[in-house]
């Protein structure tokens, strides 16, 4: 598994939310497209669209404080979309395995704290044999089947990880297990499948 931490720059150091596109007067507006811009090494968009964004809603927002609330939490995978050459965000419980797939999580959170620490721990139904990890950052179990990830982001709307599917990763269950301030926030289960 390789985190891709171009892509997410360190998570989201910096993000704006855009309501996109404009309808004629007749017609009923279109869907909006909530779009994530992070700062830093990459410039790259992440766009979830309101669908999605429905999708991932939590049934009951966990609070975590008296200023910071996470109110949405999904699993996915992301697609490159030829138009903007954005990452698309689509939740699903079922990830294709293909090399170079991006996947991973997406976190929406009410917060006027500017910066909240995140902890992911990423659990394996077996080992990959490899780990492409900031090891300053990223601790990998002895077992090799999971990977503690630890870091204190900038915080606005959204919060997201990205790995990248590598030759030689396992397929079938896997786990996300995720907390904020050390509040347990969403343990996300999906099946990664080879076809």
């Amino acid at each position: 598994m390789k985190c891709s931490v171009s892509l997410i720059a360190r998570l989201v150091a910096a993000v704006a939310l855009a309501v996109v596109g404009s309808a004629p007067a007749a017609a009923p507006p279109p869907e909006p497209r909530f779009e994530l811009f992070s700062s830093g090494a990459a410039e790259t968009a992440v766009m979830i669209s309101k669908p999605a964004l429905d999708a991932i809603k939590l049934e009951k927002p966990v609070v975590i404080s008296d200023t910071l609330t996470i109110t949405h939490a999904g699993v996915g995978f992301f697609e490159k979309d030829g138009k903007s050459g954005s990452m698309m965000f689509r939740p699903s419980n079922e990830v294709p395995f293909k090399k170079g797939q991006g996947f991973g999580w997406v976190l929406k959170v009410d917060a006027t704290d500017s910066q909240v620490p995140v902890e992911e721990k990423f659990t394996l139904p077996k080992q990959n044999g490899t780990w492409t990890v900031d090891p300053e950052t990223t601790k990998i179990s002895d077992d090799g089947l999971t990977a503690t990830t630890t870091e204190t982001h900038n915080c606005w709307d959204f919060l997201w990880r990205v790995w990248t599917l590598e030759e030689g990763d396992p397929d079938g269950a896997h786990a996300f297990a995720l907390s904020v301030a050390g509040k347990p926030v969403a343990e996300l289960k999906f099946t990664i499948t080879k076809k």
